[in-house]
């Protein structure tokens, strides 16, 4: 069977933050580490890296269903300054704003925000959360056609 359209949706957030690299007009190579859900230690050789979970999926009826699906994307960065993890925010922000439609599998795209920090001890280590939330229908009860 295919995909839902949801997860259809997860496979281009992936595919459009793996293009966020330098080649490509970014600041940064943030698109060479991208993972899904990723919950163990990343080694040195996998930073800077992106990881982004589909958080929450809000569903309302109005003659079809009516999603708005959380994503979160977290920056894990090292050796870095707070201006840099700026640009990198905006490098993720960037992208995402290419199609807000996922070709055409949603209606729009909002970004929801984000967080940053950085901490100087032994090294300094970067971090940020960018939040966006990607709204799409389905026919009702069909989580793989979409409206």
């Amino acid at each position: 069977m295919a995909d839902s359209i949801r997860q259809q949706i997860i496979n281009a957030v992936d595919a459009r933050l793996k293009t966020i690299t330098t080649v490509n007009g970014y600041n940064h190579n943030l698109g060479f580490n991208v993972f899904e859900w990723r919950d163990t230690s990343l080694s040195d050789p996998e930073l800077p890296a992106l990881i982004y979970r589909d958080i929450s999926c809000e569903t309302v009826y109005l003659e079809a269903h009516r999603h708005r699906l959380h994503i979160e994307v977290e920056l894990v960065i090292k050796d870095i300054s707070a201006s840099a993890v700026r640009k990198m925010i905006a490098d993720v922000l960037k992208a995402v704003g290419t199609d807000v439609q996922w070709s055409l599998l949603a209606i729009n795209t909002h970004p929801e925000g984000d967080e940053m920090m950085v901490k100087q001890a032994d090294k300094i280590i970067g971090g940020a959360i960018v939040r966006f939330a990607i709204e799409f229908r389905t026919v009702e009860w069909d989580p793989y056609t979409t409206i």
